[in-house]
């Protein structure tokens, strides 16, 4: 037999005796534990501009951004009207950023019965894309002037 045979022989009977590294878990079970699996993943940060106008309809307006492209399309945004206190009431969604041209722009829009000197504020929903996490954002409070 040759040396580099015993070499391969070797090397085989103990991946074969131990298991691979990247197969075997802490736990001995083969599946990856909950540590292992949250280092392979990704937490992006998201944000959007957010404006209300009255140009052509009443709505709010906006563009979801981050640096990474699955985080901007096909993104949820909620308008809510700020109520005295903590409550919110939420008054329209945009289920896709990007439609309806669909290009994955990020471009949002929620047309909507605004009212004068309320305060309205939007919320781009968490995405999970794989093994990305695209966070939620919430913008600053709005005041519509009319």
């Amino acid at each position: 037999m040759s040396k580099r045979f015993l070499q391969v022989l070797v090397i085989g009977l103990a991946l074969a005796l131990l298991g691979t590294p990247t197969a075997t878990a802490a736990d001995g079970t083969g599946r990856a534990s909950a540590v292992e699996a949250a280092a392979k993943k990704k937490t992006v940060k998201t944000a959007t501009s957010f404006g209300l106008t009255s140009w052509g309809g009443e709505a709010a307006l906006g563009t979801v951004s981050s640096k990474n492209a699955n985080c901007v399309k096909n993104r949820k945004v909620k308008l809510y009207l700020v109520r005295p206190g903590k409550s919110r009431k939420l008054v329209g969604i945009d289920k896709k950023t990007g439609s309806p041209a669909g290009n994955g722009d990020g471009y949002w829009v929620i047309p909507t019965n605004l009212k004068v000197g309320k305060k309205y504020q939007a919320v781009v929903s968490k995405r999970v894309v794989g093994k990305v996490t695209c966070k939620a954002y919430t913008t600053s409070k709005v005041k519509y002037a009319g």
